[in-house]
Parts: structure tokens; C-alpha cells; sequence
């Protein structure tokens, strides 16, 4: 009896056991086309897909800024962050301000519609 499959989230990202180390994320041909991400500043488009690797499959995940400080500052991420929420690619869940505790972000399709 064979499997079903069900298709993946263009934001999956997949732990490939077979490999060490080795991790990747799918991206689909109508995210990389469309003209909203096309228009993002290109600190943007890094930033959502290190989001994509840091979530490892989950809808709702936390981003850190240990995760973030490597490639870019603290402003910077701001402004990618929101230029992310406006157009719709992400959704703000949680702010950890107040209990210094990392965001949690939740991917969003609205850039779709």
C-alpha cells in the first residue's frame, strides 16, 4: 500500500538526516516571482529566509538575535523585520520585550492574495 504524500509549504524547511549538518529550505517559483518579495530590500529577503531555516518546519517559530547578529544589526533587522510584516510574509505573534525572551513570528500567505 503505498504512502500518500502531502504537499509542502513553500516555507518548509527540511533536516535531511542523510547528510550531517546539512539542512534546506524549499522555496517555490511564485515566492521567488512575485513582485512583493521581488521589492523587498535584499536585507529583507536574507532575514525571511533565515527565518525559514530557523522555524525547521513550524509555522509559529521564535528568531533570535543570536541567530540574526551574524549578518546584520539590530536596526537593520528592524527595518527588514518590518518591511517583512507589511508585506505580508510574516505575522508578529508575541513581543518577548517585556520578559526579554526572543519574538515569536508566525509565517503568513496574505502576500499571496
Amino acid at each position: 500500500m503505498s504512502k500518500k504524500r502531502r504537499p509542502i509549504e513553500g516555507w518548509l524547511c527540511v533536516n535531511n538526516t542523510d547528510a550531517i549538518g546539512q539542512t534546506y529550505i524549499r522555496l517555490t517559483s511564485d515566492l521567488l516571482r512575485d513582485q512583493r518579495f521581488t521589492a523587498l530590500p535584499h536585507l529583507a529577503q536574507l532575514v525571511y529566509l533565515h527565518m525559514c531555516m530557523a522555524a525547521a518546519g513550524r509555522i509559529e517559530f521564535m528568531f533570535p538575535y543570536s541567530v540574526y547578529s551574524c549578518f546584520c544589526s539590530k536596526g537593520g533587522f528592524a527595518k527588514a523585520e518590518k518591511a517583512l510584516v507589511n508585506g505580508g510574509f510574516i505575522e508578529k505573534v508575541e513581543s518577548g520585550r517585556t520578559t526579554r525572551e526572543p519574538n515569536k513570528y508566525r509565517f503568513s500567505v496574505k502576500w499571496k492574495s
